[in-house]
């Protein structure tokens, strides 16, 4: 068992990345997702119809980003974000989602 103190401080470090996390999507009007209770994971939603089994590939080889697909957890159209990263990271991650969003190449239907 861990001690209470480093349980705290655990769930306390992942709450404000969740928050972080949360903060930038709501500044991409693209994107939306509710702020997770707890956990190690957010879902972004993306915008209806994108496959997000080929968007996760674009943004590996685009954006050089590294998410999991949704619908590899039951929940298609989404895209899973660990939150491991510092709140800047995930604030990078975000802005690079939104950019490969906007960018010419998105066909939602890919």
């Amino acid at each position: 068992d861990a001690p209470p103190a480093w349980s705290e401080a655990v769930r306390s470090r992942l709450q404000t990345r969740a928050q972080a996390l949360w903060k930038a999507v709501q500044s991409s009007p693209s994107l939306s997702m509710r702020l997770p209770d707890g956990g190690l994971f957010g879902l972004i939603e993306l915008p209806a119809e994108t496959d997000d089994r080929a968007f996760v590939q674009r943004l590996a080889a685009e954006q050089q980003l590294a998410v999991v697909r949704g619908s590899a957890f039951g929940a298609p159209g989404t895209v899973r974000v660990a939150l491991t990263a510092d709140g800047e990271v995930l604030q990078e991650a975000v802005s690079r989602i939104a950019l490969a969003l906007e960018s010419p190449e998105n066909d939602p239907g890919e």
